[in-house]
């Protein structure tokens, strides 16, 4: 299973088949979109139940599914939205984006490889080891500091300053 995923994996076509492996007709109107609902709260819950996880910071689109946050309010540990943090949850994309570029240009890596102890355990980017991602164009020159250690933290500091803790 992919660690992000969009309309690449998951469609009409997907759904179909899935639903006739399982011997399900396929559900049409609010029925499909109640189905699909589920079964995106299960999945999301079903992936982290067990695995440790003592909170989950919701971001992206699915915030503004009522109906979703609910499901997963009710399948998981406490829930929060990134905006909750102080992150704008509809900016995820561009967070990811901007932290990538900083890794890339001070030579950090942007992967999250598998513990050297389990190398065939899980990965939080299917990378085997902590890779530099990304260049710069055009390719000049740029300051970089050595990777010392990997990064395990990112605090953002809003425009006035603030930086809002995370426990």
């Amino acid at each position: 299973m992919p660690r992000t995923t969009g309309r690449e994996h998951f469609h009409a076509g997907y759904v179909a088949e899935r639903l006739a492996a399982a011997g399900v007709p396929a559900p049409q109107g609010a029925d499909l979109f109640a189905t699909l609902t589920e079964l995106t709260a299960r999945t999301v819950a079903d992936a982290i139940t067990g695995s440790g996880v003592t909170r989950v910071v919701v971001s992206g689109g699915g915030v503004r599914n009522p109906v979703l946050m609910a499901r997963l309010a009710e399948l998981l540990p406490p829930l929060r939205t990134a905006t909750d943090w102080g992150l704008d949850a509809d900016a995820k994309e561009a967070y990811l984006f901007a932290l990538l570029g900083y890794l890339s240009v001070h030579g950090l890596p942007g992967t999250a490889p598998a513990d050297p102890a389990d190398p065939d355990g899980p990965r939080a980017t299917g990378a085997r080891l902590p890779t530099v991602l990304g260049s710069l164009t055009p390719p000049v020159p740029v300051p970089r500091t050595a990777a010392l250690a990997p990064v395990r933290r990112l605090v953002v500091a809003p425009a006035g300053g603030q930086i809002i803790p995370v426990p």
